[in-house]
């Protein structure tokens, strides 16, 4: 009868405090990067009256997402767990390259798509 008491009030005291002992996981936030510095570039004295269009860069699989991958060893890819990239590599490389070369003044105008109109010359990295 003692023990059958004794297990009621262990049980008792696992249940009641349960939530005490056994708190949940705590999870960093994600820390997000970004590559935003533009190159220092030589400004055109001559100005095109051309549109080029910078098309988005392709980018290997691995690379395709917001995770922020690195090799291990060679061919062995992984991810961070708590960095991410604020955009896919392949954005933000665009729109450096589109707004570099706009720091040139040496085109009328480049554009990204989507755009709809004339455009002279399309940039790919393919």
């Amino acid at each position: 009868m003692k023990l059958r008491y004794q297990l009621i009030l262990l049980t008792s005291f696992f249940t009641l405090s349960g939530c005490s002992i056994f708190s949940p996981v705590t999870i960093k936030p994600e820390t997000e990067y970004s590559l935003s510095t533009v190159p220092a570039v030589h400004h055109s004295a001559y100005r095109s009256s051309r549109i080029v269009m910078v098309m988005t860069p392709d980018a290997a699989p691995s690379y395709k997402s917001r995770q922020i991958a690195y090799e291990t060893r060679p061919l062995q890819t992984a991810y961070f767990t708590q960095n991410i990239w604020a955009e896919t590599p392949s954005q933000m490389l665009q729109t450096l390259l589109v707004k570099t070369l706009q720091n040139t003044n040496r085109y009328r105008a480049i554009v990204a798509p989507p755009v709809t109109g004339n455009y002279d010359y399309m940039i790919t990295t393919q």
